[in-house]
């Protein structure tokens, strides 16, 4: 027996891809968006404004980090602590409870 080969050739638009035809959702979503809103020079400014405030915010944090592991890293002397900073471990008067001796 001899095996069968079979192609199925299309001659209607020759120079469109099947992704062109049946395209990604992510870039049927895209479409949309542009159809959709087409973007203007006021809703572009919008857009960098709110990407300039993401940016300061990111090398605000970014900041406050490198300011606490700059504190973390700094070695602790005894000449660094304040007097007042000392937190003193605080010890009760030793007063035996013991019926056997008279105070």
């Amino acid at each position: 027996t001899q095996n069968g080969l079979s192609f199925d050739i299309s001659f209607e638009n020759e120079d469109e891809s099947i992704i062109r035809k049946h395209p990604p959702k992510r870039f049927q979503k895209l479409e949309d968006d542009q159809i959709s809103s087409p973007l203007s020079i006021d809703r572009l400014q919008e857009k960098l404004d709110e990407a300039e405030v993401r940016r300061q915010q990111i090398l605000q944090n970014r900041i406050q980090s490198a300011q606490l592991r700059k504190v973390l890293k700094k070695p602790l002397t005894v000449d660094s602590i304040q007097e007042d900073e000392i937190d003193y471990l605080q010890v009760p008067d030793d007063k035996p409870n013991t019926p056997f001796l008279k105070n």
